[in-house]
């Protein structure tokens, strides 16, 4: 069983998707059960949790051959580094209890690095704490997700000015489709584990 963390997300969408196509059982994982009728008529398990509840979270995810985890951030949250540290906490909880074969991990670019990359530390702390449990764990560290734009577009169009945190803003910086990702590293990842679980 592979168990999609943040289904309704683009990343896990794609990656069900694709996992479907090949027949593999997926358990799709969301916290709002309004996205559950769309994941149960491709065929796939579905459970509700929220990634803060340790305790719905172990439930959803026992039995799991492998995991896939991501801890988005909380653009609107008044404190998205703590809000990502409380998932990350829940998180590595649940999955320790669990013990799944395999966890592969979405993380992101930098993260390899344990200071002065900002929001960016808190994927270098999910991958160091994913790595205190006993799993093989693969940790896919993406480019940023273009689609982060998107909530910038209103103020540029307003005011004619498109913020960022890049410096200098005519440097040039790797990019990529959230949908893409779940297409790529996690559906190889996810072939290989069920090769070698079978």
């Amino acid at each position: 069983m592979f168990v999609v963390l943040g289904a309704a997300g683009k990343i896990g969408r794609a990656t069900i998707g694709a996992l479907r196509k090949g027949d593999v059982p997926v358990r799709a994982v969301v916290r709002n059960s309004s996205h559950a009728e769309e994941f149960r008529e491709l065929g796939c398990e579905v459970d509700v949790a929220d990634l803060r509840d340790t305790p719905s979270l172990t439930r959803a995810t026992r039995g799991a051959t492998a995991v896939q985890v991501i801890c988005p951030t909380g653009a609107r949250a008044d404190d998205a580094s703590a809000e990502m540290e409380a998932t990350i906490r829940s998180v590595v909880d649940a999955l320790d209890q669990v013990r799944p074969q395999s966890i592969l991990a979405i993380s992101g670019y930098g993260a390899q690095l344990a200071a002065g990359t900002g929001i960016t530390l808190t994927f270098h702390h999910l991958e160091s704490q994913l790595k205190t449990i006993p799993a093989a764990l693969t940790v896919l560290r993406s480019a940023e997700h273009m689609q982060n734009w998107n909530r910038l577009v209103g103020r540029a169009i307003e005011t004619g000015i498109l913020p960022s945190l890049h410096h200098p803003v005519s440097k040039s910086f790797p990019t990529v489709s959230a949908g893409d990702v779940g297409l790529m590293r996690p559906i190889s990842c996810f072939r290989a584990m069920a090769m070698r679980c079978a």
